[in-house]
């Protein structure tokens, strides 16, 4: 069960976002960053869409932290990842929602060190250090959420060789048909 605010968000038919990212304890480099990316990056962003920004740390619930987590990422209608730092909690939730086809938008503060299977995926690069900066970093998050919203994008998921043997097997009937 989640949190109250989360429930009432949720059931007010509220569009959602739930918020992927290393926090750290209070007081630490890690959540002092973390708090500034939701609240100067990405609360702007889902605001001007009127969607809720959600945070694990702010959804309380009587369940386990995973179970919460679950439940947001299953509920949410957008999620916003930042894989800063490599985190591998990180990387399990976006595993998560990539198996759920989440509408799926990534973040990065450095394009240094990203795994190689995630490189393939479209990933936006954000930039705090000035105000400048930051208006930059909200617009092409804005873009990439504009995209989910309009239908323009679909998934996240990257094509597998099998996807394509099956698309070429598609269109190979398709000049059959055509013949």
């Amino acid at each position: 069960m989640l949190c109250e605010q989360c429930q009432t968000e949720i059931s007010k038919g509220m569009k959602t976002c739930f918020v992927v990212s290393p926090i750290g304890e209070p007081d630490s480099e890690t959540r002092t960053n973390a708090d500034k990316l939701l609240e100067d990056i990405i609360r702007p962003v889902c605001v001007s869409f009127g969607i809720e920004p959600m945070r694990v740390d702010s959804a309380f619930s009587r369940h386990s932290i995973t179970d919460t987590i679950m439940d947001l990422l299953e509920s949410s209608d957008l999620i916003i990842a930042d894989i800063t730092g490599n985190n591998p909690n990180v990387f399990f939730e976006i595993g998560y929602c990539m198996a759920l086809g989440s509408p799926l938008v990534l973040i990065t503060s450095s394009y240094a060190e990203i795994p190689f299977d995630i490189k393939v995926m479209p990933i936006i690069l954000y930039d705090m250090s000035t105000v400048t900066k930051r208006k930059e970093s909200i617009e092409a998050i804005k873009r990439r959420v504009e995209g989910y919203l309009s239908g323009e994008i679909k998934s996240n998921r990257v094509l597998r060789e099998s996807d394509i043997a099956s698309e070429r097997e598609i269109l190979s009937m398709f000049e059959i048909v055509d013949d």
